[in-house]
């Protein structure tokens, strides 16, 4: 599977603290290169009603991600507080 990376995530990944969010995110990412498709990565829940963005449960943390043709799209990894403050706008 191909991934991509917006400006949030980037953004949300330097302000990221504690060692097991970034362990967890590094072995989540791995295991999203290796994914064939999107039934192959563990852990995915829907947010919401919207049918292409997705979150991966880190600990506190989630990973927002969107799914598209073959593609995931990293957007945002917040506290899970925050990402649904994020999505439900």
């Amino acid at each position: 599977m191909t991934l991509g990376f917006r400006e949030s995530f980037h953004r949300d990944l330097q302000n990221l603290q504690g060692q097991y969010v970034l362990r967890g995110l590094k072995l989540t990412i791995r295991q999203l290169e290796a994914a064939q498709s999107f039934v192959d990565i563990g852990n995915l829940r829907p947010l919401n009603d919207r049918k292409k963005y997705f979150a991966i449960s880190l600990g506190n943390y989630r990973l927002g991600l969107k799914l598209e043709n073959n593609t995931a799209i990293l957007v945002r990894v917040l506290h899970y507080r925050e990402l649904m403050r994020y999505y439900n706008k």
